[in-house]
């Protein structure tokens, strides 16, 4: 069979393994759905392939202000970092340390800008134009700027306390940022979370066809099956024939154990990999 790409395929094959429809696999429907969720949610939470870095933006309203917090969808798991972009909530991309005059496209007078004008400070004037061309060396002012204004970021951060501390629960689905909003944050501004986001199958097909998920899926099934016949152990059925359910569930128990010692060993991202 083709690889598999969706979730009806992922069953079935985890079936097929166990000998359907050869053998009667003594599992209900529900009780299968149930196992895939199980695989995928060890799946997203340990193995590298089961997440991706995303940046999620946020309008900011004024309900967000008075509860200090603001929403994400339920897919990020992990939050790294929140930048602000607007506002004085430590900088943001485009307005280094919150200041809209430090925009690599302002007109304003700024000490690191380059152009022939002077402004009212005596120090250039920044334009548009200014950062168009190639600069000395192979590099353009518009990217000497922004390395510049990114060292400048980064002093800010490290003599200013640091990026402000958040809080994030992936049950809450909220962020909480630990600073006076008022004053700080405005509504209409944009706040961006940077974090860890689960990658879609139904996107991403190539997800239910994993090596390692299926197998884990296969041996979820396996022991749901075991389980189910344990308790007619013993019973002989016409032609001498007995189910051995706790037989089926030792074996996919141990596998199962395995399984989740390969992705510990192969698969985890580092403990300290994320933040927040």
């Amino acid at each position: 069979m083709a690889k598999v790409t969706t979730r009806e395929e992922l069953k079935n094959w985890g079936l097929r393994k166990l000998g359907w429809p050869v053998i009667e696999i003594n599992v209900d429907d529900d009780q299968l759905e149930d196992r895939i969720d199980e695989a995928f949610s060890f799946y997203f939470e340990y193995h590298y392939d089961g997440v991706e870095r995303q940046f999620y933006g946020h309008e900011v309203t004024q309900a967000d202000i008075d509860n200090g917090w603001f929403p994400v969808p339920d897919s990020l798991i992990h939050i790294t970092r929140v930048l602000a972009l607007g506002g004085s909530m430590g900088g943001g991309l485009f307005y280094p340390m919150g200041d809209p005059s430090l925009a690599w496209n302002s007109t304003s007078a700024n000490p690191l800008a380059q152009g022939p004008s002077a402004g009212a400070s005596g120090f250039p004037v920044r334009t548009v134009e200014d950062h168009g061309g190639a600069g000395s060396g192979g590099i353009s002012p518009k990217v000497g700027f922004y390395l510049a204004m990114a060292s400048i970021e980064e002093f800010n951060q490290i003599f200013s306390g640091g990026e402000t501390p958040i809080r994030f629960s992936r049950h809450t689905d909220r962020v909480h940022l630990d600073l006076e909003w008022a004053g700080k944050i405005a509504v209409g501004s944009y706040l961006v979370a940077e974090g860890q986001a689960t990658i879609d199958p139904d996107t991403y097909p190539d997800v239910y066809n994993d090596r390692w998920l299926k197998e884990y899926v296969h041996q979820l099934f396996k022991q749901q099956w075991g389980a189910n016949l344990i308790k007619y152990s013993g019973i002989q059925l016409p032609g001498g024939v007995t189910f051995d359910g706790d037989k089926l569930y030792d074996q996919a128990s141990n596998a199962i154990e395995k399984l989740e010692e390969e992705m510990q060993l192969k698969y985890e991202l580092p403990v300290d990999f994320y933040m927040g």
